[in-house]
């Protein structure tokens, strides 16, 4: 029932409903940054302080960085779900990796006849805070939002192209990236799972599968991520790998520095190398 396809074929309307990254929070960060950057700048030429000039060419240097995000969001591959009359269309490909070859099937198009239930999940993430606390013990907390998808029919053809473009950011089949984040998995055979960092909000698509008929429902979770020395090697990896795919690759790398005595080296290159088989579901939790 679900249908594969290029992003630049698919059909836009402009009935549809877009959902995609806030530009204007990232245009408000960016701002914050800038004026940060010159603020320290100004303070350091006042006072003589190298160490406020230091901090300044951090914010700026971070900037130049952070405008690779920015301009992102203005090209027309900034989306996560395009919703029209017959179903909605789901890009797996990060709006980051607009680089990559634009031949390849990053797009899945649902119909909403395909949809057996839809689930907002508003997950709480713990994770160890090594500034705070660099032996361990400190937690900070992250809120997440996910949508959850049962689809009926055969996936196959959905689960394998969505493994593919997973392995294409790990470098393995394609143009190495620096943007591990993977927006959409297929967590079982059956089971889409979308990360809802776009607007508008989870509300506004639940309202309109509701419109569709496609039953909806809420759950709260927790997920532990800073107590993982009681996990098994196997749940160890695959939390860390749920911290790769969520965008958090600093995070997974600090933690199995911790959790194996690796040096940073090391853990970087244990942390590159988690990931189901090719074509394979990843399953979380």
């Amino acid at each position: 029932m679900v249908r594969l396809l290029r992003s630049a074929d698919v059909p836009a309307s402009d009935q549809d409903l877009l959902f995609l990254h806030s530009r204007a929070r990232a245009l408000i960060a960016a701002g914050a940054l800038l004026a940060a950057g010159i603020a320290s700048a100004v303070l350091g030429w006042q006072r003589h302080t190298l160490l406020l000039y230091y901090v300044a060419a951090v914010l700026l240097g971070g900037l130049v960085v952070f405008q690779g995000l920015v301009t992102a969001r203005f090209r027309p591959t900034n989306w996560l779900v395009r919703a029209s009359d017959d179903g909605l269309y789901v890009k797996f490909r990060s709006y980051l990796n607009y680089r990559f070859p634009t031949d390849q099937l990053t797009v899945v198009f649902i119909p909403y006849h395909a949809i057996t239930s839809a689930r907002v999940v508003r997950e709480r993430r713990e994770l160890p805070d090594y500034d705070a606390s660099p032996r361990g013990g400190s937690v900070t907390i992250q809120r997440a939002t996910t949508i959850v998808f049962q689809l009926k029919g055969d996936t196959t053809s959905l689960t394998s192209a969505i493994g593919d473009e997973a392995h294409r950011i790990m470098g393995r089949d394609g143009p190495n990236t620096r943007y591990r984040h993977t927006p959409v998995r297929m967590s079982s055979a059956n089971t889409l799972e979308l990360d809802w960092t776009v607007v508008p909000r989870a509300g506004e698509l639940m309202a309109l599968l509701s419109s569709h008929g496609v039953p909806i429902e809420t759950a709260e979770a927790t997920t532990d991520y800073a107590h993982l020395e009681t996990l098994t090697r196997d749940e160890q990896e695959k939390r860390l790998l749920d911290l790769v795919e969520q965008g958090n690759t600093i995070a997974a790398i600090q933690i199995a520095r911790r959790l194996y005595g690796y040096g940073l080296t090391r853990a970087k290159q244990f942390v590159d190398g988690l990931g189901p088989p090719k074509g394979a579901p990843h399953k979380r939790r």
